[in-house]
């Protein structure tokens, strides 16, 4: 049980200094939305990727709930 929450800890930890750092790194409204056009092509692949997988699985959980009914009905 002390594993998982190590495990959480050390997840979370980086998370909150990896956005630290990009949060000081980025100057400029520029920087941020079109990143100085520094991104590559594997950041932008990965980055579509990533989006339909996650749409996926959205997709999939709306296919196998039930359908929302009013109490009552």
């Amino acid at each position: 049980m002390y594993w998982y929450i190590t495990l959480f800890i050390l997840y979370f930890g980086a998370m909150f200094g990896i956005a630290c750092y990009y949060f000081y790194k980025i100057k400029t409204y520029e920087d941020y939305m079109i990143s100085s056009w520094s991104t590559g092509f594997w950041k932008i692949t990965g980055t579509i990727i990533s989006t339909n997988a996650g749409a996926a699985v959205f997709d999939y959980f709306a296919l196998i709930s039930p359908p929302f009914h009013r109490v009552g009905s």
